[in-house]
C-alpha cells in the first residue's frame, strides 16, 4: 500500500470521526428553535448535552492517541482532549445566541464540559480494565 493511501485512510479512520462530529454539533446549534421539537421532560437537554459532548470527548480522545509521532500519556491527550472539548463547547454556546429564538446558556456549558470530562473517566476505565 502506497504511503499516501496509508495516510488518508489512517486520517479517515481517527481524525475525520471527531471533525464530522463537531460540524454536526454545529449544523443543530444552527437550527432556529422554532424548528426545534419541544421538550417538556425537565432535564432531559442537559444530558442531550452530556451524551452529544461525551461522545464527542471519545471521539477527540481516539483522534488524539492515534495521533503519529505522539506519545498518548495523561497530560497530553487528557488536555487535549478536554481544551476541545471546552472550546468546542464555548463556541457552540455563544453560537447559538446569534440564532433566532436560541440563546446562550451557562448551564449548557457546564453539561457540555461534564460530558467531556465523562469521556475521560470511561476511557480511564476502559484503559484500567485492559491494564493499560
Amino acid at each position: 500500500m502506497n504511503y499516501k493511501l496509508k495516510n488518508r485512510q489512517h486520517f479517515v479512520h481517527y481524525h475525520l470521526p471527531p471533525i464530522a462530529w463537531a460540524f454536526m454539533i454545529i449544523a443543530i446549534s444552527s437550527i432556529p428553535s422554532a424548528y426545534l421539537p419541544k421538550v417538556e421532560i425537565f432535564g432531559i437537554d442537559k444530558l442531550v448535552h452530556i451524551v452529544v459532548f461525551c461522545i464527542f470527548g471519545l471521539l477527540l480522545y481516539r483522534s488524539y492517541s492515534n495521533k503519529k509521532n505522539t506519545n498518548p500519556g495523561f497530560s497530553n491527550v487528557y488536555f487535549f482532549t478536554i481544551a476541545g472539548v471546552v472550546v468546542l463547547g464555548i463556541f457552540t454556546e455563544l453560537y447559538q445566541g446569534l440564532i433566532p429564538g436560541r440563546r446562550s446558556d451557562i448551564y449548557d456549558l457546564v453539561a457540555n464540559i461534564i460530558g467531556g470530562l465523562f469521556s475521560l473517566i470511561v476511557v480511564r476505565m476502559y484503559n484500567k480494565a485492559l491494564c493499560l
